[in-house]
């Protein structure tokens, strides 16, 4: 047992050793905002997720997954997050915790959303940190469908992401 502990511990030192400071930095982002569970659970969305809230069937048909295996499929996807945030139609220079927080909205919401999320981008662009903030705060709500009509609802867990993203922007 002592053996597979020091392979796993080993491992997670490989997948952060080579990594760059942005990348630890939304590695950390995304894994606390997220947490790790090991076992297939059903999100707020009602979606099985497992790992840092993966949802693909390809993770969730295992049903459980280790904390190094969940590291190293998270570091994928910081990878491709971050490449994502660097074709954001922006005018400014984002610092690496900007960087980290877009990622983190890219991880969460989706690509698409974010690409075009107008008014955040415009935000941005304008370099007013209050505006930004602003428009991190308004990610906060859930699609839920109730007696088959659309609603949205505010997500307590939304609401405190969203809130250390904005604290992160001028960090």
């Amino acid at each position: 047992m002592k053996c597979i502990i020091i392979a796993l511990v080993t491992l997670v030192t490989i997948v952060n050793v080579n990594a760059s400071d942005l990348q630890k930095i939304t590695f950390d982002l995304i894994a606390r905002n997220e947490g790790f569970r090991s076992n297939v659970y059903l999100c707020s969305a009602g979606k099985e997720t497992i790992g840092y809230g993966f949802t693909s069937t390809l993770y969730t048909s295992k049903k459980y997954m280790s904390k190094a295996e969940a590291d190293k499929i998270l570091m994928t996807y910081v990878d491709s997050c971050l490449r994502s945030v660097e074709q954001l139609k922006l005018n400014v220079k984002l610092t690496d915790n900007q960087k980290a927080v877009m990622a983190d909205m890219i991880y969460h919401f989706g690509s698409g959303a974010i690409h075009n999320a107008n008014d955040l981008i415009k935000a941005i662009n304008s370099g007013n940190s209050s505006n930004v903030k602003a428009q991190l705060m308004r990610w906060v709500k859930q699609k839920k469908i109730v007696n088959g009509k659309v609603t949205y609802v505010t997500v307590a867990g939304l609401v405190n992401r969203q809130a250390r993203l904005a604290q992160l922007w001028d960090k």
